[in-house]
């Protein structure tokens, strides 16, 4: 055995024999103990009763609910009037000028949701825009952006001209 080891170790090979030789005993060793109690585990798990499965996997509702869900949020919104005072609020919060702007019911098929679309020419710094852009969509649940458009007359102008188009969807009643 001796001699194996020098012959080995004169040829500079012993060291990546008996490393490979220590990661395959290791490697059998944690295979012969884990893989039983893995098994185990997964025998137990298949065994139990479909309720139990249920409690680690809860059904999906299914589209109807999904929808009834979803109209569900826009009933405990508040009203048009509560909705556009909040949209001034914010715009006075963030110093942006709304001189007049263009309201509007949308035609809609839906019974459900009313669309009442904003069309606002807002003038301000282009950063209070897109805070205010983004303050409204936060605090306002049923505003949807449709459109931003951005307008600078000169190169040295500080403030924007925009246009910001927003969509209020409010039940209908």
């Amino acid at each position: 055995m001796k001699r194996l080891w020098w012959a080995l170790r004169e040829r500079g090979v012993a060291v990546p024999v008996l490393t490979s030789a220590a990661l395959l005993v290791f490697t059998l060793v944690v295979h012969a103990v884990l893989v039983p109690q893995l098994q185990a585990e997964l025998q137990a798990l298949r065994a139990r009763p479909p309720s139990a499965r249920s409690v680690l996997a809860p059904p999906q509702p299914g589209p109807a609910e999904q929808l009834h869900t979803f109209y569900r949020h826009f009933e405990s919104s508040d009203s048009l009037a509560a909705q556009l005072k909040t949209l001034y609020r914010v715009a006075n919060e963030h110093h942006i000028a709304m001189p007049q702007g263009e309201y509007r019911l949308l035609p809609s098929r839906d019974t459900t949701l009313r669309q009442y679309q904003i069309t606002l020419p807002i003038q301000g710094s282009y950063p209070a825009v897109r805070r205010f852009v983004g303050a409204v969509l936060q605090q306002v649940p049923v505003a949807a952006l449709d459109q931003v458009t951005f307008e600078r007359r000169n190169v040295g102008d500080v403030n924007v001209q925009a246009r910001v188009q927003i969509t209020l969807f409010l039940p209908a009643t």
